[in-house]
Formats: structure tokens, sequence, C-alpha cells
């Protein structure tokens, strides 16, 4: 009852596809399975960014809980930047035991209403084998993806991956290339990079930022 009752108010409330809300409605109560907590009630006055904003200032004052709830409120209504807030909660184990299948789960959601931010999350977590082994073909195909939408560490990652070989062949001229782009974007660990390679490409590029 609590369940069809929340997805009717959030449906109602939000007008979201009745896919998406069912989705993302079944992904915040297994997130709470997990913390043995109920889900917060619907405040029919706030807006998804609202509950964004306020789960945000909990979150910086230390209340974790209060910050979950208002996070995955938002989330489960459509918000794919709440839901990469919720997954890193659960990554990082912020106010609720730590969980690599929930913060995936929070990821994919947010990378299926799309977020750049949660397919390099999910590419993340196979890189570097969170909960999973690791898989480097998976984790540079979620590269791939959220590096066209622009994602500036997936450009990163993905000029590592070219400058050391790892899945895919070595190639210098692939490796400057999203590199490059990340350090348009002044991501520091790229420049840096690239200085290592074609230190006047770096150079140049540093001075934009």
């Amino acid at each position: 009852m609590v369940a069809n009752n929340l997805y009717f108010r959030i449906f109602s409330r939000f007008g979201r596809s009745s896919a998406l809300v069912g989705g993302l409605l079944l992904l915040g109560f297994q997130a709470y399975a997990l913390t043995g907590r109920s889900p917060p009630p619907i405040e029919e006055e706030f807006t998804t960014v609202q509950y964004f904003e306020r789960g945000t200032r909990f979150y910086n004052n230390g209340q974790f809980g209060l910050a979950l709830d208002n996070f995955s409120l938002a989330a489960m209504a459509g918000n794919s930047e709440a839901a990469i807030q919720a997954g890193l909660m659960y990554d990082f184990g912020r106010g609720v035991p730590r969980s690599f299948d929930a913060a995936g789960r929070w990821y994919s959601h947010a990378a299926e209403m799309g977020s750049e931010e949660g397919l390099y999350m999910l590419g993340h977590m196979e890189e570097y084998g969170e909960g999973r082994p690791k898989n480097f073909a998976k984790a540079y195909r979620w590269y791939a993806e959220a590096a066209a939408l622009g994602q500036s560490n997936a450009q990163f990652a993905l000029g590592e991956f070219y400058l050391k070989g790892k899945f895919v062949h070595a190639s210098q001229p692939k490796a400057e290339y999203w590199l490059s782009l990340a350090a348009k974007q002044c991501h520091q660990s790229a420049i840096d990079l690239l200085f290592k390679i074609q230190p006047a490409r770096a150079d140049s590029l540093k001075k934009g930022c």
C-alpha cells in the first residue's frame, strides 16, 4: 500500500512516464531495504529541484540520513543529479552501509536519464572492480559514451587507456586527442599527463584555464 501510494503521488506530482517512475521507485525501495528504513513522505509543495537542494543542505550539515531521503525522492521523480548523489552516498558509505550494488543501481538509473556523470561512474566501477571483478572492456564502453557527451573525467580515462594500452592498442595520437579534450575543460590531471607527451600542446591549453 505504501509503495502504491508513493508511486501514485510521484506519478501525479511530477508527471513522469509510468515505466521510468516504476523503475525508479523499485530502485528506491530496494535501496531503503538495505538500511532498514522507510521511505520518507512526499511534501506536495516541493519540486524535484527543491528536494535536491534541501538534500544538499542536509548533506553539508552532516545530516546524511535526511540528505539521502531528499536525494532519493528527487531521484525517484526523475532527477539524475540526485540519483548520482544517492549513488555516491552508497559508494562511500556516507550515512548508510556501504553498498556498491546500490551505488551502481543509482548510477545506472542516472545514466538511463541521460546523465554523463552516471555513465562515467559506471565505467569507474568497472575499471577499478568496485563490487565486481575488474572489466576494462565494460569500463571502456561506459567511458566512451560519457566522453562523447563531453564528460572530462571520462575523456581523461580514455586518454589513459590509449596511452597505457589498457584494453585497447596503445596509441599516442588517440591518447593526445582525448587528453586534449579533457584539458580544454581545465582537467588538471589531463593537463599534467599531456605535458609528459606533448608539453607545447599542454602549455597552450593550460593558458586557457
